[in-house]
């Protein structure tokens, strides 16, 4: 939590929602690199540890989603849904699998961030209000 505010004290603008999703995806995604290495290394603690890490992260985003019924909001949650079944897979996660979904959606938020930034300037997308979120990343 202290990395939370040290974070939040070295910005000198708030984060909009896209940037704090993209943030959540880059923290996922190099979770997912440390369980790589870690494994690699045959370091089965600090792959656990990462691991957790990017579980936690996927059910931030689950959890952020709005629950208004739409398509798009069923589709992302069963992308994250799929995303933690590959993660808990036993004996071995599907990194794989789990890395080049959340890559895919990382890189279409990504393409629409410039256009989501106005949004929220404009007040067409309420701006940010709680950073909670940061805890599952940090």
């Amino acid at each position: 939590m202290a990395s939370r505010h040290a974070y939040k004290n070295t910005q000198s603008t708030p984060l909009t929602r896209v940037e704090m999703l993209l943030a959540l995806y880059d923290g996922a995604l190099q979770k997912l690199s440390e369980v790589r290495t870690a494994l690699a290394k045959q370091d089965r603690l600090a792959a656990e540890a990462a691991l957790l890490r990017a579980q936690r992260i996927v059910l931030e985003l689950y959890a952020g989603l709005n629950k208004d019924g739409s398509e798009l909001t069923r589709n992302l949650a069963e992308l994250y849904l799929f995303v933690l079944d590959r993660l808990t897979q036993s004996p071995t996660p599907d990194i794989d699998s789990a890395e080049q979904i959340l890559t895919k959606l990382r890189a279409s938020w990504q393409q629409i961030a410039p256009v989501a930034q106005e949004m929220e300037q404009r007040g067409e997308i309420p701006p940010v209000t709680d950073t909670h979120a940061f805890e599952a990343s940090a």
